[in-house]
């Protein structure tokens, strides 16, 4: 038993080194292309980029708490510029038939990110984009 422990120990370093310098599949992290990289979900299931904008205020007076879930990235090129367009749902307040109180309805937008960096929102109905 003291021999395989021993063994075991003396195999852990070199186990270490050799998984440090693997090759990085392509594709795996993130994807370079002309918008930057493909945004990679965190292992919380988030978009730390995207998180980091509504905080900043960037799309209307929602918070990350909102978010209901994200969409695949995907790329398009809008007005002559390439960006990965990650759609995001999110919870909204909509009036109701009545004065006292509020409906809470799942809202749509994407986020168009350019070089690691989020430079506009697009609603999801949104006819100027064609979306």
């Amino acid at each position: 038993m003291k021999m395989i422990l021993t063994i075991a120990l003396m195999s852990l370093p070199i186990c270490s080194r050799l998984a440090a310098v693997e090759p990085a599949f392509p594709g795996r992290w993130s994807e370079p292309s002309a918008a930057g990289n493909k945004p990679v979900m965190d292992t919380g299931s988030r978009y730390r980029l995207i998180d980091k904008s509504i905080r900043n205020g960037e799309f209307g007076d929602i918070r990350p708490s909102m978010i209901y879930r994200y969409g695949h990235p995907f790329q398009r090129k809008i007005e002559g510029k390439h960006y990965w367009l990650v759609p995001v749902r999110y919870f909204a307040w909509a009036p109701s038939a009545s004065i006292y109180t509020q409906s809470r309805i799942v809202a749509e937008a994407y986020a168009c990110i350019n070089q690691d960096r989020v430079e506009f929102w697009i609603p999801k109905y949104s006819q100027r984009f064609g979306l």
